[in-house]
């Protein structure tokens, strides 16, 4: 299978808050999720409810990354979702869009550095 993503992804394990339109596009609704994969481009992510990815294309997200005080907070693009019923998780693909240069930065000044821990553990 041919490799899609322009940006190598980076195993972790961080905390999320979304928020988006529910299936009726009637209330918001938010959850607290897990990031497990990251790069300068998107992220994967779990939400412990179903997620409406058919009628759900855009999410908000408050992301926080392994420095003190830095969060990068920002809107999404859906690519993918799923349910997980051994997990009782969703989990989805997403598309991190119109980060600053500055966020920017000090995303892929993170990613290098837990690219490099990451290679230190194996």
């Amino acid at each position: 299978m041919e490799q899609r993503r322009k940006n190598k992804r980076v195993e972790v394990n961080l905390p999320i808050y979304c928020k988006f339109a529910d299936m009726n596009h009637q209330k918001i609704v938010s959850s607290v999720g897990k990031v497990s994969n990251l790069s300068l481009g998107g992220m994967k992510i779990m939400l412990p409810i179903r997620f409406p990815a058919s009628q759900t294309k855009v999410m908000d997200y408050f992301l926080e990354l392994p420095r003190p005080y830095l969060q990068i907070k920002g809107k999404a693009r859906i690519v993918w979702a799923f349910w997980d019923d051994l997990s009782q998780t969703t989990e989805v693909g997403m598309e991190m869009t119109a980060l600053d240069s500055m966020q920017r930065h000090e995303l892929e000044t993170i990613l290098c550095e837990l690219n490099q821990e990451n290679h230190l553990v194996q």
